[in-house]
C-alpha cells in the first residue's frame, strides 16, 4: 500500500473553498509565519477517503481475525463491556491528587467497591481487590499474595532461587522480575525475546543469569 505522499500530486486539490465573507483579523505576526509550504499531501478529496478507508481495513479486528496474544478479557469480551468500560474512559488516574480531588473519585470507588463486594459473595472469597491494572500485574498481586500467606503462616522458603517462567511474548514483559524475596533467575531468553535453545536443551542444568 502506497503512502499517501507517494500518491500526491503537485498542484492537485482535495477541496475548493469560496472566498471568505467574514472581515480579516489583524494578521498574525511575522515570526508565526510558514517561511516555505507545510508539505502535505497534495491529493483529491475521493483519493483521501479511498486511501484512509483502504487504511481502516488494515487495522486487527477481532470480528474477522484470530488474535493468539493476550488475556481472555481481550479476546472474548463482549461488545457491551466496550461501553461500560468507556464510562472511565474520561476518569484521569491521578483526579484524586488534584486540590479536592477526593471528591471526584468517591462515584468511581463506590463502583469499584460494590463491584468487590459481589464478587466476593458470587466466588466465596474473603476478599476481592480491583487494584491489579493488567494481566502482569494481577500475576505480580496474586504471587505477593502467596507470599503473605506463607508468612502469616511462619512458613520459611526451602529455596532461595525458585523456578520462574520466562515468556518470550514481546519485550515489554519478557523479563518481568518480582521485586521481593526469593530472587527470580531471569528465563532462558536471549536479547530478541527467542528462547536460547542452547540452554533449554541444557534443561536443570542450565544457568540463567539473575536479574
Amino acid at each position: 500500500m502506497q503512502l499517501i505522499y507517494e500518491k500526491s500530486i503537485p498542484g492537485r486539490l482535495g477541496i475548493r473553498l469560496p472566498a471568505s465573507d467574514v472581515p480579516v483579523a489583524a494578521p498574525l505576526p511575522e515570526r508565526l509565519l510558514r517561511k516555505e509550504a507545510a508539505g502535505l499531501p497534495e491529493i483529491s478529496e475521493l483519493d483521501a477517503v479511498r486511501h484512509f478507508t483502504n487504511l481502516s481495513r488494515r487495522n486487527f479486528s477481532l470480528d474477522t481475525n484470530f488474535y493468539p496474544l493476550g488475556s481472555c478479557t481481550m479476546k472474548y469480551n463482549a461488545k457491551i463491556l466496550e461501553n461500560v468500560a468507556n464510562l472511565f474512559a474520561s476518569f484521569h488516574p491521578m483526579t484524586a491528587l488534584l486540590p479536592g480531588g477526593e471528591a471526584f473519585c468517591q462515584g468511581t470507588l463506590g463502583m469499584l467497591h460494590d463491584l468487590g463486594t459481589l464478587l466476593a459473595e458470587i466466588t466465596g472469597m474473603d476478599e476481592v481487590t480491583t487494584q491489579p491494572l493488567a494481566g502482569a500485574h494481577g500475576e505480580m498481586t496474586g504471587i505477593l499474595m502467596i507470599a503473605a500467606y506463607h508468612a502469616a503462616k511462619g512458613n520459611k522458603a526451602k529455596k532461595r532461587r525458585p523456578l520462574h517462567r520466562q515468556i518470550p511474548r514481546r519485550p515489554a514483559c519478557s523479563r518481568v522480575v518480582f521485586t521481593r524475596r526469593p530472587r527470580a533467575p531471569r528465563g532462558c531468553c536471549r536479547d530478541d525475546c527467542r528462547s536460547d535453545g542452547a540452554q533449554l536443551r541444557e534443561g536443570r542444568r542450565a544457568r540463567c543469569s539473575l536479574a
